[in-house]
C-alpha cells in the first residue's frame, strides 16, 4: 500500500528529506546517497545559474528612461470595453 501525500506538503517534505541527508556523512550508495547527490546537483545548478545571470566584469547598466503611469487617470477607450 502506498501512502498518498497531498501536493501542498510534498515540496516541504522533500526539502526536509534533502536537508537531513545533506547533514549526514557521505554515503557510498543507497537511498541516502541518492538524496545527497540530488542536493549536490541542486547546489551546482543554483551556482551555475547565478553566475550566468551576473553581468560580466566592467559592464555597467544605466536606465535611459524611467516611466510612470498614473492608472487612476488612465481612460479605457470604448473599443476595448469587451476585454
Amino acid at each position: 500500500m502506498r501512502i498518498r501525500i497531498p501536493k501542498k506538503y510534498q515540496a516541504r517534505l522533500s526539502k526536509v528529506y534533502l536537508d537531513c541527508a545533506e547533514m549526514l556523512p557521505r554515503f557510498g550508495g543507497g537511498p541516502i546517497s541518492t538524496l545527497q547527490l540530488h542536493r549536490e546537483h541542486q547546489r551546482e545548478d543554483a551556482e551555475d545559474t547565478y553566475q550566468r545571470t551576473r553581468l560580466p566584469e566592467g559592464i555597467k547598466v544605466q536606465y535611459l528612461f524611467f516611466g510612470y503611469l498614473n492608472y487612476s487617470k488612465l481612460r479605457i477607450s470604448s473599443n476595448f470595453k469587451n476585454f
